[in-house]
């Protein structure tokens, strides 16, 4: 009896420890524009700690640090996001359907963006290896949706659509 209690207790114990560990997240961001000219790839790094359960926390990136290696394209970008204004673009994840053992998941929660903050859902694919996980998925934006002015050239906007790709590393 005695050894069943000190099995349960140490079961106990490490699946609170497991459970509420923090994590570092380090997550490259891509996004894809569009315009009648055609479309182009940007990217930046974004990273923060989360907490699994209760699933907490915050994953940021600084607004100027989007490269679509076009200086011109970009600065424009930096101006139109008012960088200076609002430096950070953040996701706060708030809950998540599916296993952070591995497999398809959606995590819901909220984008930070221009001083406006809306509901987001990324859908994507954990794969585990020990303690260390990817995770690849993916999401949209609207601009219109967060305030923000459609950048463009000689009359020409890019769309109000831009979808959003993850690539992020981190262990449990």
């Amino acid at each position: 009896m005695k050894k069943i209690l000190v099995s349960i207790l140490t079961i106990a114990v490490f699946c609170t420890v497991y459970s509420q560990s923090t994590t570092k997240i380090e997550c490259t961001v891509i996004y894809t524009g569009k315009a009648i000219t055609g479309s182009w790839k940007g990217q930046t790094i974004a990273s923060g700690n989360l907490t699994i359960n209760p699933l907490s926390g915050k994953i940021c990136t600084k607004a100027e640090s989007f490269s679509s290696q076009n200086e011109k394209r970009d600065s424009h970008m930096r101006d139109v996001l008012e960088t200076t204004k609002y430096p950070l673009i953040c996701f706060t994840p708030q809950s998540f359907d599916g296993s952070i053992e591995g497999g398809d998941i959606t995590i819901k929660g909220f984008y930070e963006l221009h001083g406006v903050t809306k509901p987001a859902e990324i859908k994507g694919n954990i794969v585990r290896n020990g303690s260390a996980f990817t995770f690849q998925g993916s999401s949209s934006i609207n601009l219109s949706d967060f305030q923000i002015e459609r950048p463009g050239m000689l009359g020409i906007k890019m769309n109000d659509f831009v979808s959003l790709t993850f690539q992020a590393k981190g262990s449990l």
